[in-house]
């Protein structure tokens, strides 16, 4: 067989089964939460939140990404303050999800007293910022009536070759719904029928073992990390951007229940280092706290407050136990000082 005829059965073969995967969603009759492994776990997740916030409703709620997972000990917080306190938080999430968590999923099942952002850099008005691929597992699974707004602000604001793909290429949309089964095979056969074990039991050991005993772990090549810093200037523009993010949403959420807002500012370990110039991101930043004081909700920024040090730090953003502790602390005690659980001992 020649080389030519090689490349010709390797392209028919490569197109078959792609046809034959999309081909067994089409005909299979199977929905879309049952086929994607991803999204039937943020449904999990939300379902299991959801009934912990029935029962045990909270009066503090710390939102965020894994900055709260690996940077707020909300059983401390409970701890030192006497206001039963819960976290909820997914990895990576972005602005667009932390509108759907509060609205949807907070205010659908409690009404706490306080609600703290824990954020990074510009986050709160990047709408567009992680919604594609496995975040929209999580995002699909919260949204309910919000599609116009979330569809605006995160999708149609911001059309760029994802959207574009992603509406008019199926093999395209289906890459997130395949790599998640295979994904998801692994993950579960390794954890499950190797080791017996169930597949979030052992990441959650993992990163237990990671940041409890300092043990430093990179991502591949930690240029990663250096790289995601790097913010564009027009993504800088905050008086631009905030009103086209779901920032207002949320304000509009907390004041009609009469909700305590506090946002704060994690310090990353490349401002620590001083590894970036941050006079765009510090310019933001101070824009942010204008718009904080103007609209009645507390901006608390932790870069340059020397809260933390580089042994507090694991791995890139995230903390170690100590880390943690120290940051929960620091972030109590901006709260007392402010009076917002005034009534709390």
């Amino acid at each position: 067989m020649t080389a030519h005829r090689k490349i010709q059965f390797s392209i028919i073969a490569v197109l078959l089964v792609l046809l034959l995967l999309y081909s067994s969603d089409q005909l299979s009759g199977v929905s879309h939460d049952i086929a994607t492994p991803g999204l039937a776990k943020s449904k999990h997740w939300v379902a299991a939140t959801r009934e912990k916030l029935r029962s045990d409703p909270p009066e503090v709620v710390v939102l965020g990404n894994s900055m709260v997972g690996w940077g707020f000990d909300d059983r401390l917080f409970e701890q030192i303050s006497q206001a039963p306190t819960t976290s909820i938080w997914r990895k990576g999430a972005g602005s667009a999800w932390f509108y759907l968590a509060l609205k949807n999923l907070i205010l659908a099942e409690s009404k706490p007293r306080l609600l703290i952002i824990i954020f990074r850099d510009n986050i709160l008005t990047r709408p567009e910022l992680r919604v594609w691929d496995r975040f929209k597992n999580d995002i699909d699974a919260l949204a309910q009536d919000d599609t116009p707004l979330l569809d605006e602000l995160a999708y149609l604001n911001h059309k760029n070759a994802d959207y574009y793909f992603t509406n008019y290429l199926p093999f395209y949309a289906k890459r997130s719904l395949w790599s998640d089964r295979v994904k998801f095979m692994v993950e579960q056969y390794v954890s499950e029928n190797i080791m017996g074990i169930e597949v979030g039991d052992l990441i959650f050991s993992l990163n237990k073992m990671f940041t409890s005993n300092g043990i430093k772990y990179r991502e591949p090549g930690n240029q990663s990390y250096y790289q995601s810093t790097r913010l564009e200037a027009d993504n800088l523009r905050f008086e631009q951007n905030v009103k086209t993010s779901f920032l207002p949403h949320i304000l509009q959420l907390c004041r009609q229940l009469d909700i305590d807002l506090v946002t704060v500012r994690i310090q990353r370990l490349v401002d620590l280092e001083q590894l970036r110039d941050t006079e765009l991101v510090d310019r933001y930043i101070s824009d942010l706290g204008t718009y904080a004081r103007q609209h009645s909700f507390v901006l608390i920024d932790s870069t340059g407050k020397n809260w933390l040090d580089r042994s507090h730090y694991a791995a890139n953003d995230h903390l170690k136990e100590s880390g943690k502790r120290r940051f929960t602390l620091e972030i109590y005690r901006e709260i007392q000082q402010r009076s917002l659980l005034a009534n709390q001992p």
